[in-house]
């Protein structure tokens, strides 16, 4: 019991730190024009790429985190959802800066595997859980909305929108 209560203050500690930088990181890259970086940019191997600044490999971190830990939240409400909390709060406080960065991107360039696959496990979680919850749970509905919020984030993802 006590590593499961462990791993959810870590999970909702780093959550609600990606939600806080998040916004300020996002609005950083908004007002220079940087594009929300891939996964392959920061984890993928260099190739010639030039080096990215601190600042884009933060929000990358950032989008990262969250996506990791909204997926591990919509499978754990899937195949566990006994007594967990939803983090309708500090998701959003992360998601909805990815989701204005992203908005006015071209949609030109290959589709991210990684991302891709984070798109349909959050999309399909979303649905799953906001027909298993019902209607009447608003922290649910408004979890799932997140969810497929950044399900679509991800899903616009663009290797050209990636730093040269």
């Amino acid at each position: 019991m006590r590593a499961t209560a462990s791993a959810a203050g870590c999970n909702g500690g780093a959550l609600l730190a990606a939600g806080i930088a998040s916004p300020l990181l996002s609005a950083n890259a908004a007002m220079s024009g940087r594009a929300l970086p891939t996964f392959l940019d920061l984890l993928g191997p260099r190739d010639g790429k030039a080096r990215g600044s601190a600042l884009t490999y933060l929000l990358g971190a950032s989008l990262v985190v969250t996506a990791l830990i909204g997926s591990e939240t919509a499978l754990g409400f899937v195949f566990d959802p006994r007594y967990k909390d939803f983090p309708f709060a500090s998701l959003t406080m992360a998601v909805v800066p990815f989701a204005t960065l992203v908005l006015n991107r071209p949609k030109t360039g290959a589709r991210p595997i990684a991302e891709a696959v984070f798109a349909g496990l959050l999309a399909m979680s979303a649905i799953y859980v906001g027909f298993n919850e019902g209607r009447d749970n608003w922290q649910s509905l408004w979890t799932c909305a997140i969810c497929f919020l950044l399900a679509i984030t991800l899903w616009r993802a663009r290797a050209s929108q990636s730093p040269e």
